[in-house]
């Protein structure tokens, strides 16, 4: 490990005459330059006499002297005084108050939708059954009554339905406005295919003959 040399008295003297040269140059550096400013005024001879008259002179002297064009264009950082500041402050332009008029807010007209809920009418089931169906359904009922296992088995039931199909097959056919059509064979003695028949042929229009 190197140690550094140590300071000798002849270097210490050296480095303070160094710092002493620094300051030297910075001293000479910020050195502050003061510009005296001169306006020119005549005086009245007879105001030296009136104190009055005097203090008015000496008052625009001052005035001349800070309207000089130098103290315009001193720098603005420099200290100046009150009345240089006075008259600075009378230089500027005014600023025009921006004055702002409140207006009122008139509410947006708007139409008021109203939703009024009705109640679903219910509707009547129609259930429309094919004449095959009608008379399955007849010859169902007339063989087996509510058996619907022995209507499962009979050689009829060409499409093979279960019992609850059966079931449900026939509590739609007594639901449907065919059922009257079975009850009014029963009643009248007639088969249900001939009560089909005169329904049928009672729906067809008539075409008008010439």
């Amino acid at each position: 490990m190197v140690t550094p040399p140590r300071s000798t008295p002849e270097r210490i003297f050296a480095r303070r005459n160094q710092e002493i040269l620094l300051n030297d140059l910075l001293r000479e550096q910020l050195q502050v330059t003061r510009d005296n400013i001169t306006a020119t005024y005549e005086l009245d001879p007879s105001a030296v006499q009136s104190p009055t008259n005097f203090s008015l002179h000496v008052q625009k002297l001052v005035e001349n002297a800070l309207a000089a064009s130098e103290l315009k264009n001193a720098d603005p950082s420099a200290k100046l005084s009150v009345q240089a500041k006075l008259l600075r402050l009378k230089e500027k332009s005014e600023v025009p108050l921006v004055t702002y008029q409140p207006r009122t807010l008139t509410p947006l007209a708007f139409e008021r939708q109203r939703t009024v809920y009705v109640a679903p009418v219910p509707r009547e089931r129609a259930y429309k059954l094919l004449p095959r169906d009608v008379l399955l359904c007849s010859h169902m009922i007339d063989t087996h009554g509510e058996d619907y296992e022995g209507m499962s088995k009979d050689p009829k039931n060409v499409y093979r339905d279960t019992a609850r199909g059966l079931q449900r097959k026939l509590r739609v056919f007594k639901e449907s406005p065919h059922f009257a059509t079975y009850q009014k064979a029963k009643d009248t003695g007639r088969t249900v295919q001939e009560i089909l028949d005169e329904e049928a042929a009672a729906a067809t229009p008539v075409a008008a003959t010439a």
